[in-house]
């Protein structure tokens, strides 16, 4: 599975502000894209002692719970919404390049 990098650009930022009037260069990332998990969340997936700026591997499956279309200004704009149903969150393992290519040979 490819994972895709969702940062907004500049470009992304510009044309959202064109849009409301206003620059916004306050978010990298667009709305709706975190996850909060609460305490009795963090516990069940055995996550322990993460810090702020950690980065995390985040994994899930779910289903489209909800799909919109609206027509503004003539154009089409689509927005999904997807409910997560199971997740895996993980540290990022800094694995040996040569394992990589060659797996382990023990």
């Amino acid at each position: 599975m490819e994972l895709t990098d969702i940062k907004r650009t500049e470009a992304d930022k510009k044309a959202e502000a064109k849009k409301y009037e206003t620059l916004s260069t306050e978010e990298d990332y667009p709305w709706g894209l975190s996850v909060s998990l609460d305490d009795a969340t963090i516990k069940k997936l055995k996550l322990g002692d993460l810090d702020a700026e950690e980065e995390v591997m985040l994994v899930g499956s779910g289903f489209v719970s909800e799909d919109s279309s609206n027509l503004v200004n003539g154009k089409k704009t689509r927005n999904i919404r997807i409910q997560l149903q199971k997740i895996a969150v993980t540290q990022p393992t800094r694995s040996d390049p040569a394992s990589e290519l060659y797996g382990d040979k023990k």
